[in-house]
């Protein structure tokens, strides 16, 4: 065991939330599951030795910030409800002695299309920054695609072994959960002061198509590389709709 706290943000996960809390177990004996108002048999299906906690929903980042409240250690290993550790990147962070805390541990996450590996295109060299010291290093507020936030001294270390993220279970489940980010990321991006127009709502979309599907070679991932540009070229084009009706619309309140 290492002096590693894992926090793992959750809501209807019952397909994966076994997997992701057994391997979690392998790594330290304090794992927190923040369920945020599971309706599903998410709650039935965490394994014994996880500390479940019943949160409100406060947007990503805020949620993970809330976990990493709680822990037991200093160390914080933030993860999804999807999210399996291998067992390789758990004998890397076993090697670590964690004597630094101005150090940030990323690692490379693989990402599923139902039980395939999906290894171009929009998902292709995906590293993330998982593992850091609570002092140091907070989430930010945004409501969706939540970022680390940390001083320019600290130094990020790749570690070796793999995170298996089973984003989806289909076509029709992802396309689902794109539209619900399509409407966050317009709300972030219009607090932020951000515009689209009627050229950005049309083009974006097929340069994104065009730069997943063939530059990025997602056209190798087969049908669901096809099914994957796609979908991210719809929600390029939702989330720059949306965000101009929002303009629209505080235009015409004001």
């Amino acid at each position: 065991m290492v002096p590693v706290s894992v926090v793992i943000i959750c809501l209807d996960a019952a397909d994966t939330i076994d997997k992701v809390v057994d391997a979690a177990l392998l790594l330290t004996d304090d794992v927190i599951v923040l369920d945020t108002g599971s309706i599903d048999d998410t709650l039935n299906k965490i394994p014994p030795g996880a500390k479940l906690i019943n949160s409100k929903w406060l947007g990503f980042g805020a949620t993970k910030n809330e976990g990493a409240k709680l822990v037991k250690y200093s160390w914080v290993f933030s993860l999804d409800s999807d999210e399996v550790i291998s067992k390789e990147l758990n004998e890397s962070i076993h090697s670590l002695n964690f004597s630094n805390s101005n150090t940030i541990y990323s690692m490379k996450r693989i990402n599923y299309f139902g039980d395939q590996p999906i290894l171009y295109g929009e998902w292709k060299n995906d590293w993330v920054k998982r593992i850091f010291h609570k002092d140091v290093a907070l989430w930010d507020l945004s409501p969706v695609h939540e970022k680390l936030c940390f001083d320019k001294n600290i130094q990020i270390k790749k570690l070796k072994g793999i995170l298996h993220h089973y984003t989806t279970t289909g076509f029709e489940a992802y396309y689902k959960k794109l539209e619900a980010y399509s409407n966050l990321m317009a709300e972030r991006n219009f607090i932020n002061g951000k515009k689209s127009s009627s050229l950005t709502i049309y083009l974006a979309p097929a340069f994104n198509f065009i730069k997943n599907y063939f530059f990025n070679l997602g056209i190798l991932d087969k049908k669901a590389g096809w099914h994957i540009a796609k979908a991210h070229a719809l929600y390029t084009y939702m989330k720059y709709k949306k965000l101009h009706q929002l303009h629209r619309k505080n235009t015409k309140d004001v």
